[in-house]
């Protein structure tokens, strides 16, 4: 598995970090971790991605760091796609930040909103009407709205 995470082509990576998750094995984190900084954004995605699916607590600072460091499309989805298997009062804090002052790109937004019900709060919600009220795009519009409904029922 360690040789294949080396390889270099960019396919081959992003297919042995996908086996990586699968097998999760004893040493996942450690394997994983340096392709956090691979050249291929792609690479980068399927990294944080796989840091998701082995649920692995030391995954968190490293995913969150990346989120406000990688300005790549694919990296940023893939951060939000990895955190979103996690819950902390720092994940919750650091996904409040971004959808209060959305920088985020068109592929990770509805990303950052589905998981935003995770976090419930006067907070949450009013960044969740906000966005719904300057959002364009309609797969934003439904993750938004489906948050919004779950923290409303959640409130009744």
């Amino acid at each position: 598995m360690a040789s294949h995470l080396r390889r270099p082509e960019r396919e081959e990576r992003t297919h042995a970090l996908h086996r990586l998750a699968m097998l999760n094995p004893e040493d996942a984190f450690e394997l994983a971790m340096p392709l956090l900084e691979d050249t291929e954004a792609g690479v980068r995605a399927a990294c944080c991605r796989c840091l998701g699916t082995i649920r692995d607590t030391r995954c968190i600072q490293p995913l969150l760091l990346m989120l406000a460091s990688d300005s790549a499309e694919a990296a940023q989805a893939g951060v939000l796609v990895g955190l979103e298997e996690y819950h902390s009062d720092e994940i919750g804090e650091s996904l409040l930040g971004l959808a209060e002052k959305p920088n985020l790109s068109d592929l990770a937004l509805p990303i950052l909103y589905r998981q935003l019900w995770k976090y419930p709060s006067e907070r949450t919600i009013a960044s969740l009407h906000l966005a719904l009220a300057s959002s364009t795009s309609r797969q934003c519009r439904e993750s938004i709205e489906g948050s919004v409904r779950f923290l409303t029922r959640l409130g009744s």
